[in-house]
């Protein structure tokens, strides 16, 4: 069974920084299955620097992204 690899980048409201940001990374499927990896967003750097460890950030919209 194949699987395909569809990336996206998504503008969205963040409720940490409470502004715009894109959100992107990889939707991998296989059959009915399907996850995502290498998540990202456009203001990963500066959560980081101001939260620290994203794990840590309550809220943080790469937690919520799912196949």
């Amino acid at each position: 069974m194949p699987s395909t690899r569809d990336p996206f980048a998504l503008p969205v409201e963040c409720p940490v920084v409470q502004m715009h940001v894109i959100v992107s990374g990889i939707r991998v499927s296989l059959g009915s299955e399907s996850a995502i990896t290498a998540k990202m967003c456009s203001n990963v750097e500066r959560c980081v620097a101001n939260h620290g460890a994203i794990e840590r950030i309550g809220g943080c919209l790469l937690h919520n992204l799912m196949g």
